[in-house]
C-alpha cells in the first residue's frame, strides 16, 4: 500500500536516486576525474 500522497513515480525516482549514489560510490577514482563535454 502506498502512502497517502505520493505516487508510485516518487519511489521509483527514489529508487533512481538509490542507484545512482550506488554507481557513484563503485565508479573507480579514474572516472571521477574525466571531464564532461558539451556539443557546440
Amino acid at each position: 500500500m502506498v502512502p497517502p500522497g505520493t505516487t508510485p513515480g516518487y519511489w521509483l525516482n527514489l529508487q533512481s536516486i538509490y542507484d545512482l549514489k550506488l554507481a557513484l560510490a563503485e565508479m573507480p577514482a579514474e572516472a571521477l576525474g574525466i571531464e564532461t563535454c558539451v556539443a557546440a
